[in-house]
Parts: structure tokens; C-alpha cells; sequence
């Protein structure tokens, strides 16, 4: 199953990248849950519950962004029906053009197929860790 969980992963960050957010939440499971508590520096929300409300959540967080563009760096069976995503991602301020980019990590846990649980973590090697891997160059 980890070549396939995989798969839905990389296949998801297609949709996310040419903004089809429909496509994005469609392989979540109804009552997934979307956690920034590892990412300090994430506004507003710790946690969103459920599939319409991650959905909401995307739309109105991509409404401040003009444009966006998100790049696997790693992506990785992490065992367990979790996924490791290593991500650089760019976005540009709508109104104020202001760049920002974003270096940062999510653990996907995945059942029959569908994602049930996104851990977002700021610090790229405490989600490596949180994998029980430990920091890697050559991961991250």
C-alpha cells in the first residue's frame, strides 16, 4: 500500500498546484483533520476538522494569494499508511505582490486510500522525527 499512498500524495499536490481544491479534499476522508499545531507561525487555526471545513479553510487562506506554486522536494513512505511531504512552496501577496516562501513538512496518515489526518510541522526535522528518522541531508 506505500507505493500507492505515496501516489494519492504526489497526485494531490498536482491538484493543489493547479488549483483545483475540489480535487485536493476529494481523496479526504469526510471527518479528516487538517493540524498546524507544529507550525507555530501558522495564522489563526491549530486544527480544522472535516472535509467541507478544509475545504473552506483552503479557500479562504489562497483568497490573500495572487498565485502560488508548491514543490515536492521529498516525498517518502514513512510506514504506518503515513507519507512524508518535504515541501518548498511560493506564494505572492494578491494586493501587495510581497513574495514569501515557505519551507516546511506535512505527514499525511492515509486509510483504504483516503487522507484522514495532515500534520503540518514548520521545523522540517521534527516531523522527520516525528517519523521516527531523525534529520537527513539527504531527505531534507
Amino acid at each position: 500500500m506505500s507505493a500507492e499512498n505515496v501516489a494519492v500524495i504526489r497526485k494531490n499536490w498536482d491538484a493543489w498546484n493547479r488549483n483545483d481544491i475540489d480535487a485536493v479534499v476529494a481523496v479526504y476522508d469526510p471527518d479528516c483533520v487538517f493540524d498546524t499545531t507544529h507550525y507555530p507561525e501558522w495564522p489563526d487555526v491549530d486544527v480544522v476538522r472535516g472535509r467541507d471545513a478544509i475545504r473552506e479553510f483552503f479557500h479562504e487562506f489562497l483568497t490573500t494569494w495572487g498565485s502560488w506554486n508548491g514543490r515536492l522536494e521529498t516525498l517518502l513512505d514513512a510506514g504506518d499508511n503515513r507519507v512524508l511531504a518535504i515541501i518548498r512552496q511560493a506564494f505572492r501577496g494578491r494586493g501587495s505582490g510581497l513574495d514569501v516562501e515557505l519551507h516546511w513538512a506535512q505527514i499525511y496518515t492515509l486509510r483504504n486510500g483516503k487522507v484522514v489526518q495532515i500534520d503540518n510541522y514548520s521545523d522540517r526535522a521534527e516531523a522527520l522525527n516525528a517519523i521516527g528518522m531523525g534529520a537527513s541531508d539527504d531527505v531534507m
